[in-house]
């Protein structure tokens, strides 16, 4: 098995990811990157890796190539290309539909951000803009409220930049969220 020390952001397939948990990936240390033909590149950080590398491979329909890595490599690329998966406006978009008033739910234990996609809505939403300005390096984040909308913008490099106007009626939730938080 070949070692790899470094896996390069032109190597990824991100939409190979989206259909891959991120629970499951940082759980087993693997980190599937490309399909090559008949074959599913990835690397693993042991045997359990290889092991769950072959079934992602078997559902795919694909041959398992694994690649030896350290689990420090490993966990640089999911947080690195899971994190390019949503922004804060995608995830606003999906629960547009859903009842708003009533998304907020109680806290548990801190948990990665990354690993927060089945929560409520108002969680989603929240995670995806803490992990949207992250990646944007945004000094700050402005929660103005109007009356009929939130008007949700980041400073970045000394300029606000609109990044959503979610509707007013998640206002409650989102700043018991923040509180808790």
């Amino acid at each position: 098995m070949e070692t790899i020390d470094v896996i390069k952001d032109e190597d990824v397939e991100i939409s190979l990811l989206q259909n891959i948990p991120l629970s499951f990936v940082k759980n087993n240390q693997i980190f599937p990157f490309s399909r090559n033909g008949e074959e599913l590149s990835g690397a693993v950080a042991d045997d359990r890796g290889l092991l769950a590398l072959s079934e992602v491979a078997k559902t795919l329909g694909l041959k398992p190539r694994p690649f030896r890595a350290s689990p420090g490599i490993i966990l640089d690329a999911i947080n690195r290309f899971y994190g390019q998966m949503g922004s804060a406006e995608e995830v606003m978009d999906t629960i547009t539909g859903e009842d708003l008033s009533s998304v907020a739910t109680e806290f548990e234990a801190p948990k990665d951000l990354l690993e927060l996609t089945e929560e409520a809505p108002i969680i989603r939403l929240l995670n995806a803009l803490l992990l949207q300005a992250v990646k944007e390096r945004a000094s700050d984040i402005h929660i103005e409220p109007y009356e009929k909308e939130l008007d949700v913008r980041l400073r970045i490099d000394g300029i606000l930049h609109r990044v959503l106007t979610p509707p007013k009626i998640i206002q409650d939730a989102l700043i018991s969220r923040i509180k808790i938080m």
